[in-house]
């Protein structure tokens, strides 16, 4: 009676719109009064930005009370969903804004109708029909339909949450809201993980949080958190800690990305395919620790021969698998144009990330799959020295390596001699100014920046037909030869200071057991 007395231009018509100003305005204040009682911030912005593709959209979130049980309660009722229709004509267009219409404001008829020749409904959820072909799914699909067309939304909030098995003590309440005409809706498996997400970090320890790079220490020299709203202010390693612990999570978001992608979402598309190719480097990995395992107890490996797999051939092989991997995913973020960093970007961590990631791909051999990995670190040491303790803290928690729990002691190994000074010590004594100076009097400025450009500097020249510098590498070799003693016996010192990596270099078959003979210098 209120909305139809609305259109009236008399004075009748005007008290009408007052009306309907003051609820929605009376609405908008109790939103934000529920949502601050309980902790919770109140969403004003109607639409928003996809930060990837610069488009705007409706924000579905706007002006609703969160999280009661699971569910966002909007207290607009019927006036949230005109707003949406006007949101989405002025940001995404009168057709988007039709669509949206036809699907949800029109006839049940008219918008199954259009479910079963698009092949999917308005939430994403695939719709089957072909009752010869799989009529189990077609009779689900029927359901579903007929649920979402006819059953009032009292009762299809609640019937919603008992078929997902969330129902609980809050569904009376659900139940009365949406009969009042508060629109009640789930909240996306997103939004129920960044909940859990704040929870979670809440109740993380000062050690825990250090070691997940959540707290770290700044140019000052003082603790700084890591601010935390959602899963993804989360550095790599914390998220890679929470989907082991809340694996449930990790499945809702994956068919989240499926009901987006059957929309056309083109970055849910790209996010799908990247954990398609995870999982097949996983089952790369799984066949590598396969044929591990037999050669350690001996058995045929390869057409019942047994093929020697030492850790360096391990660790060899599992590089090239995550590499191959990450290049296949950038791949499909080049496809989608979904370039998950930016050189320009505000935020100092994605440009920090873009830099890294350059590094690897300014050290990619061309039209292959190795990295020139001796540079890629020098480049990497230059951009820490450049980056502030956030950013440097960000990098090196970045998502780590899923690895074989086969071989995870061997990759963890690797991480702590790597992050020690174990491999330091032959370029500063590479860098002593006699060493340089008798370098410099023998080649003059063609002296090789770092060690092991320095040593493969000598191998070039030993496997050159021209004699001068086969000469010339005979007396950089003697040379050498007077470095390395120099460099195991600082490697020695070292490894009786940390014996932790004295066992590491051990398993990783570097050093021979019970000794400190360095196997390798380079």
């Amino acid at each position: 009676m209120v909305r139809d007395a609305a259109f009236r231009s008399d004075e009748a018509g005007q008290l009408a719109r007052r009306y309907i100003l003051t609820t929605m305005m009376t609405a908008v204040m109790l939103t934000t009064a529920l949502n601050e009682a309980r902790g919770e911030s109140t969403d004003y912005n109607i639409w928003k930005i996809n930060e990837r593709t610069g488009e705007a959209y409706y924000n579905t979130n706007a002006l609703k009370i969160k999280n009661i049980g699971g569910r966002d309660i909007s207290l607009l009722g019927v006036y949230d969903s005109l707003l949406g229709l006007i949101v989405t004509g002025m940001v995404e267009g009168p057709e988007s804004a039709a669509v949206r219409t036809l699907r949800t404001k029109a006839s049940p008829g008219v918008g199954r109708l259009w479910d079963a020749f698009s092949g999917t409904d308005f939430a994403g959820n695939e719709v089957i029909v072909q009752p010869v072909k799989d009529p189990v799914q077609t009779m689900q699909t029927a359901a579903r339909m007929g649920a979402n067309s006819y059953t009032p939304f009292f009762v299809g909030d609640v019937a919603e949450d008992v078929a997902r098995g969330t129902a609980g003590a809050q569904s009376p309440f659900v139940m009365a809201g949406a009969f009042l005409g508060m629109k009640a809706s789930p909240m996306t498996p997103n939004e129920r993980r960044n909940y859990q997400v704040t929870k979670w970090v809440d109740e993380l320890g000062p050690e825990q949080k250090q070691e997940l790079g959540l707290l770290f220490r700044n140019q000052f020299n003082a603790m700084e958190s890591v601010p935390v709203s959602e899963y993804r202010d989360l550095t790599g390693a914390a998220k890679s800690r929470f989907n082991q612990e809340f694996p449930l999570y990790d499945d809702l978001n994956i068919e989240s990305l499926q009901k987006r992608a059957r929309r056309g979402d083109e970055a849910a598309l790209a996010q799908l395919n990247k954990i398609l190719i995870e999982d097949i480097a996983m089952e790369e990995q799984a066949a590598l620790a396969d044929a591990y395992v037999k050669w350690l107890n001996n058995e045929p490996n390869m057409q019942g021969m047994v093929i020697p797999m030492d850790p360096a051939k391990i660790m060899s092989d599992l590089t090239d698998i995550r590499y191959r991997s990450w290049k296949a995913k950038k791949a499909q973020d080049r496809f989608f144009d979904q370039e998950t960093s930016d050189p320009v970007s505000d935020d100092p961590v994605q440009r920090a990330l873009s830099q890294y990631y350059q590094a690897m791909d300014n050290n990619t051999i061309p039209g292959t799959n190795h990295v020139n990995w001796n540079q890629f670190n020098r480049d990497l040491a230059k951009l820490h020295r450049e980056w502030s303790p956030a950013q440097a803290n960000a990098i090196e928690n970045r998502s780590p390596a899923k690895i074989h729990p086969t071989f995870q002691q061997l990759w963890d190994d690797r991480q702590l001699v790597n992050q020690s000074a174990y491999y330091d010590v032959a370029q500063q004594i590479y860098e002593r100014p006699i060493v340089q100076q008798a370098l410099t009097a023998l080649m003059g400025e063609d002296v090789p920046l770092y060690y092991d450009g320095f040593t493969d500097l000598i191998e070039a020249m030993f496997a050159d037909p021209n004699i001068e510098r086969q000469r010339m590498a005979f007396i950089l070799s003697r040379l050498n030869g007077k470095l390395v003693p120099a460099i195991q016996n600082q490697r020695k010192q070292l490894i009786a200071e940390q014996p932790e990596i004295g066992e590491a270099l051990q398993r990783l078959g570097r050093i021979r057991p019970n000794r400190q003979q360095v196997m390798q210098v380079a």
